[in-house]
């Protein structure tokens, strides 16, 4: 048997694909096998033995038979440690095996801290999924309770059999063991595969340093770089990569894919509408880009940008976003480079420049080399029996990494060198990019292919879920959709979407269309309106079209069965303002989606096939009492999508849609009942009812479906709501969701809710406690009760043996219970700003070893335990201003986050030793010790090496004499002090700097060596002018500075607060000026002004020398009476707001700036020009918008 195997084995899998220097990057065993030998015989383990040597994998194989004793030893322990991958063989009497149940729990245990690096793959051998969770005929669960244990065994065994028995598996069947290994083998490769590839970024570590100097996120400039190359060089990856990296620090993050693709279907309404949700929530909606986020640091990527219009209309100007904003922008076309320099002077002026070119260049041979090895091997360079011809497959694929990551995940699974001499064969022989690629689609099997045109031609960043539904149907499995993704054809990205190469869809879509050579009636998909019109309105058209896509043109269209005559393959059908008529018997047989959005008359009879397993009726406007749902009684319908059904009160009778999963109501803002048949959808598994605002329960019938495992409610205004009180019988439940929504109480059976894993409470109001019955969720992970009304956490909190995050943010908690400490695997605790959250912390924090984050900022807390330096995971601690921290004496090892207060920082020896690691400090003493004075203020904080971030609050008490040094790398600093001697020299690195409640008598110190400065805000500033000094205040020798904003600030000076003429945003907000007069002169390159609430400013001068200005804002200045300059000059002026400076006369040359330039006018104040020379004459009062 064994040359049998080693014969089919070398017939079908790789050789030595993890070869010794894969071994750089793995521990001693890749896969630890558990399995009980009694049961698993008969040459199965011999065959996963052969296959995975044959695919290089090193596997731990642990037979409990070998074993005597009841102790694991250390060699065992740590193979269990350091593998990657738990297999676990449950077979008939695997629970009878102590030893198998004892390396079990061992295994759920590091599988659970290993943050999913490590993964346990059951095998259900001759046992069912039900037997192995434990239910009451469970023989598992028999065997377990008669067991010779200790309790503290018991407990812990069956809790880790559950935990398996909830992980999706491999089930053995009939399957024959070979098969059977093969499919092990092969899942266990990809996962591994997978684990290396994330670790790196494949092939491009350098041009990420580079792009991220150009993007330096800590400078308080608004910035957009712009990634360019040609197609396939990786800037997508590069981009998604930045934004990963960066996106929490920001207040708010978009990444847009496809920009390009998007705007000619659907649009620039539909990117600007994600934009707004992706940043603003449900509360952007109503407003546009350019007013929501300039209070906002935002972070943006326009993946796929083709057009200079794409980038104009959604990130069009620096000022429609907040300091330190960044736009990333991806293209492939040149064009969009062409931006025209605003001012010829600018081209000299590098510290003013917005926008940022980063080009994407052909690769070394040597990264490419290593980007093909990667995919291709597992490792960095080639086997050595490959090298020659991975370096001819290196030359043929041009070193774009699209192309060697296609070939190298279609080669990574083939070591016949004939077949790799054949595909270098046909690379050397492909002339274009598209025929490269088209090797990895010619190796696909036919179901593989298909799944491959639909998301070329439909479903490129669409979420996955509904048209998985659609492939099984179609082809009975999902092999299709797995092939692409080992292929790296597709892959699954932000929020479980499709994504595809643009090349990629290209090659699909021509494919589809035969190179254009095949007329339309040949097409199998049509997605392009115009055509989708043809082939509707031609009967003789396309009677092989299996999916059709009428995208909305503001044109009703009418459709009756003669459309659909021939179209027998029909399966997928998404149409906008669409109506339907007539008979359609047999018109429909195949059609597995229809979506229809903004439908209008429906009148069909016999429509809905019986195949029909997504029905998205989105954006619709029917009723429960629609006629179409008769259409849909005899169906196989898995998906219903209503969302958005404006008018829809009540949900038809649900009853007829028997082998429902997911129902969507999302956002019907009429919605008041749900009809109590859904009671009947036995197979329900995700009620999706965020946004219907008017709905007020849910009916009880709810909790008879055991199969539901997800419950959405969230209310975009907090309104009265209830819970079904026998919710617990909803046994399958694992995420319920209920934000901002007034109950009185929450049942006590949600106890029962056994698999919960996420409760969210966020924003509910209407009662102060959770239920007693809480302690009993031993699934959940996460809780969040933020911005409730909770007074307290329930002591039986230690029961939650899965609890990992615990967010209380906003909260009214009063106490943290002290049994805190028993939540073994927790994770992250966020309480800032419960200002109610008093008495000492308990010691049991110092206890929790797996705990990352600790945020106790802002509350009333008081002691601090000493024990809580043995946080050796611990990475970010915010415990200011309120925590008495004299038990403090050793901070955690390895903090990345700080935020202190002094006399805490005074208590701790260590601060220095976390110079390797700490990058945000914050020390807050505006509520520190009585005694701070006695302290010695001298700070050196030059061994922070890594600190990038530094926020300093000084107390204002003239007896201090602080003395600080700050490390050469700080990027940004807020310092808040009164003076600023206490510097002796701030660091040429800076980008961003702040400064409160300063007084400066000469002049700013320290200023003049800030080469990189590019944003200085001063709040609460006292700038005086000691004429017996002769100093004078010369921000404008700061010629990086593009950002000025001075805020409740005194300028008492002679020579008054001159930019420099890099300033692109100049806001000044409740200043005074000594001398009454505010000097613009020079300030060719300013874009955004406002001033705003200056009691004592006259005169603005200079005006008229702002010639890139595109806003001024000048708001309550009460005795403003002159702005200086022609305003003609200011010829890209689009907002211009003057309100209540009713002192202020005429603006010179106001009426000549052209209407059709402003977006926005708004003008109050004597003397001030024709409203109607500016605004339609339907706008109201003195301004339109």
């Amino acid at each position: 048997m064994r040359s049998t195997i080693k014969n089919m084995v070398s017939a079908t899998m790789d050789h030595d694909l993890w070869s010794d220097s894969w071994r750089r990057y793995v521990t001693d065993y890749e896969v630890f096998l558990n399995f009980r030998g009694k049961d698993i015989r008969g040459g199965l383990i011999d065959i996963i033995r052969y296959f995975m040597e044959a695919a290089g994998i090193r596997c731990f194989y642990d037979d409990d038979s070998l074993h005597t004793g009841d102790v694991i030893s250390e060699q065992l322990l740590r193979s269990i440690e350091r593998s990657h991958v738990y297999i676990v063989m449950l077979s008939k009497n695997y629970a009878e095996s102590k030893w198998c149940l004892r390396e079990l729990a061992h295994m759920v245990k590091c599988q659970a801290v290993s943050n999913g690096r490590k993964v346990i793959l059951p095998m259900f051998c001759d046992v069912t999924v039900e037997n192995v969770k434990l239910k009451e005929t469970s023989s598992y669960r028999a065997t377990l309770e008669n067991l010779s244990i200790a309790e503290k065994d018991r407990q812990e065994w069956t809790d880790a059999l559950i935990r398996v028995g909830h992980i999706k598996g491999l089930h053995k069947g009939n399957t024959g063991d070979v098969d059977f290994s093969q499919m092990i083998v092969k899942d266990v490769r990809f996962r591994l595969r997978m684990r290396y590839l994330s670790y790196h970024l494949v092939g491009m570590d350098e041009r990420a340093k580079s792009a991220e100097k150009l993007l330096d996120v800590e400078s308080g400039d608004v910035r957009f770089l712009v990634i360019h190359g040609e197609r396939g060089t990786g800037k997508t990856t590069l981009a998604r990569s930045l934004f990963l990296q960066f996106s929490t620090r920001f207040q708010g993050s978009s990444f847009i894919p496809d920009v390009g693709e998007i705007q000619r279907h659907y649009g620039f309404e539909n990117l600007e509408r994600k934009l707004l949700s992706d940043i603003c929530g449900d509360y952007g909606e109503s407003r546009s880009v350019k007013l929501s986020f300039r209070d906002k640091k935002v972070l943006i990527v326009l993946d796929g940008v083709d057009k200079w219009q794409q980038i104009k209309k959604l990130a069009g100007m620096s000022t429609w976003f907040g300091s330190g904003s960044r736009i990333i922008i991806t293209t492939s076309n040149r064009e969009v480079l062409s931006i025209q320099h605003e001012v010829s002077e600018e081209r000299n002026l590098n510290q003013a420049r917005e926008f940022f070119g980063f080009e994407m260049e052909e690769m070394e041979f040597n990264e490419a080399a290593q980007v093909f090895s990667r995919y291709a091997f597992g490792q960095d360079s080639p086997l050595e029996t490959f090298e020659n011809l991975s370096r001819q497959i290196v030359i043929y694929s041009q070193r774009l990494p699209l192309i060697l990551e296609i070939m190298g995940s279609l080669l990574h699974r083939e070591r016949d060198m004939k077949r790799w001499e054949q595909i270098i064969q046909s690379l050397k022989d492909s002339k274009t990019v598209k025929e490269k690629l088209r090797i990895s689609y010619d190796a696909l099997k036919d179901s593989a292919r298909r799944v491959f045109l639909d998301i070329a031609c439909f479903f490129v960043n669409a979420e996955k879920t509904k048209p998985t539904y659609m492939w099984r149907s179609c082809y009975h499995n999902s092999e299709g959709i797995e092939a692409l993704l080992e292929y790296s054809l597709v892959k699954i990205v932000d929020d479980n979407k499709l994504w595809m190469h643009d090349y990629l869809r290209e090659l699909g879509r021509d494919i589809v269309r035969n190179n254009y050579c095949d007329p339309l009636w040949k097409h199998s998909r049509v997605w392009i309106h115009e055509e989708a019109l043809d082939v509707l309105k031609n009967k003789e058209l396309n009677q092989e079209v299996e999916g059709i896509c009428l995208s909305y043109k503001g044109e009703l269209t009418k459709l009756t069965r003669e459309e659909f005559t021939g179209k027998c393959k029909l399966r997928f059908l998404k149409l906008y303002y669409v109506e339907f008529h007539g008979d359609f018997t047999n018109r429909l047989r195949e059609l597995r989606w229809l979506c229809w959005h903004n439908g209008g008359e429906f009148s069909a009879t016999n429509f809905a096939s019986a195949n029909l397993v997504v029905l998205d009726l989105a954006h619709s406007s029917i009723t429960d009492t629609w006629d179409g749902w008769n259409q849909f009684k005899e169906n196989n319908l898995r998906v219903v999508d209503l969302k958005c059904c404006d008018i829809l009160t009540k949900t038809p009778r649900l009853s007829q849609f028997e082998n429902l999963e997911r129902l969507i109501i999302e956002d019907c803002t009429s919605l008041t009942e749900i009809d109590h048949s859904i009671g009947e959808l036995r197979r329900l598994k995700c009620l999706n009812i965020k946004g219907c605002d008017s709905l007020a329960k849910l009916p009880e019938q709810i909790c008879s479906l055991e199969m539901l495992r997800e419950i959405l409610i969230t209310k975009k205004v907090c309104r009265p709501f209830s819970l079904p009180e026998s919710i617990g019988l909803l046994k399958s439940l694992t995420i319920l969701e209920i934000v901002r929504v007034r109950m009185a109480q929450i049942s006590e059976s949600i106890g029962s809710l056994e698999n919960l894993q996420r409760l969210s409470l966020l924003g509910c109001s209407g009662f102060e406690k959770l239920p007693k019955s809480f302690g009993q969720l031993k699934s959940l992970v996460e809780l969040d009760i933020s911005e409730t009304q909770i007074i307290r956490l329930p002591k039986s909190i230690r029961m939650l043996k899965e609890l990992k995050v615990i967010k209380m943010e906003h909260s009214s908690i009063k106490k943290l219970p002290p049994t805190i400490g028993k939540v073994e695997k927790l994770e992250e605790l966020h309480a800032k700003h419960s200002r109610d959250l008093q008495g000492e912390v308990p010691d049991g924090i110092g206890m929790l070893c797996h705990l990352k984050i600790l945020d106790l900022s802002h509350t009333s807390l008081g002691r601090l335990p000493e024990n809580l330096s043995q946080l050796t995971h611990l990475q970010k601690l915010q415990i200011q201003p309120c925590c008495d921290p004299q038990n403090l004496s050793q901070l955690p090892p390895k903090l990345t986050d700080l935020g202190i207060t002094f006399w805490a920082l005074y208590q701790v020896s260590n601060l220095s030793a976390l110079g390797s690691t700490l990058s945000h400090l914050v020390i807050d003493t505006r509520h520190d010790h009585p005694l701070i004075e006695r302290y010695n203020w001298e700070l050196d904080f030059r061994g922070l090496t890594k600190l990038e971030k530094l926020e300093l609050h000084v107390p204002n008490d003239p007896n201090l004499k602080p003395k600080f040094q700050f490390p050469d790398r700080l990027k940004s600093l807020h310092l808040s002090c009164q003076d600023l001697r206490c510097c002796s020299e701030l660091p040429s690195s800076l980008s961003k700097l702040t400064l409160t409640n300063v007084v400066v008598n000469t002049r700013l110190p320290h200023l003049d060596n800030l080469e990189r400065l590019s944003s200085l805000e001063l709040l609460n500033c006292k700038l005086n002018d000691d004429s017996d000094c002769g100093g004078t205040i010369e921000i404008c020798r700061l010629a990086t500075l593009v950002h000025l904003s001075p805020s409740s600030c005194l300028f008492s000076i002679a020579n008054e607060l001159r930019p420099p003429k890099t300033l692109r945003v100049l806001n000044v907000i409740e200043c005074e000026f000594r001398n009454t007069v505010l000097h613009l002169s020079g300030l060719k390159c300013l874009k955004r002004l406002e001033i705003s609430y200056c009691e004592r400013l006259v005169e603005v001068k200079g005006l008229g020398e702002l010639e890139l200005l595109e806003e001024l804002i000048i708001l309550e200045c009460p005795s403003l009476e002159r702005l200086e300059g022609d305003m003609s000059n200011s010829k890209r002026l689009r907002v211009f707001r003057l309100i209540d400076n009713h002192k202020l006369g005429k603006l010179e040359g106001l009426e000549r700036v052209r209407a059709r330039d402003l977006k926005r006018f708004e003008a109050t104040g004597r003397s001030l020009p024709s409203a109607n020379i500016l605004r339609p004459k339907h706008s109201r009062h003195q301004g339109f918008d």
